[in-house]
């Protein structure tokens, strides 16, 4: 419940945002992690930024290594980035709230696999699925 709550802060928070820059967002979609991690990310388009995804996710379990350098999110073969990267920070077992834009577009990770890496081998996985 705590992270339905943090995400939906996260996401109002960039609602407010987006308004601001007059931005017109889109579709939406998540991907929920539930086997060795918990957690989930929700991504967002954003047509003013060519279609991009936005995310915003919170881990709350599983996360029992400190260096950022060697955890790391892939989605598919688009995308690969450390947790320091993304300016993820660790908090207790889990992460704070983090969230940023991708260079991805919204529509090419439909149904793509998320994947939490540490030093190099899959931690977690799940799907991206629009809601």
């Amino acid at each position: 419940m705590l992270l339905k709550r943090t995400l939906f802060a996260a996401f109002i928070a960039f609602s407010l945002l987006a308004s601001c820059l007059n931005a017109e967002l889109g579709d939406q979609a998540v991907v929920d992690l539930s086997n060795k991690i918990k957690g989930q990310i929700k991504f967002t388009e954003v047509k003013e930024k060519e279609n991009t995804a936005y995310y915003a996710g919170k881990f709350t379990k599983g996360i029992n290594k400190k260096n950022l350098r060697k955890w790391s999110i892939k989605i598919g073969d688009l995308y690969a980035k450390s947790f320091s990267e993304l300016n993820i920070e660790i908090e207790g077992h889990g992460t704070k709230v983090f969230q940023s834009f991708t260079d991805l577009k919204f529509e090419e990770i439909i149904g793509t696999q998320l994947s939490v890496l540490y030093n190099g081998e899959m931690i977690d996985y799940g799907i991206i699925n629009r809601i």
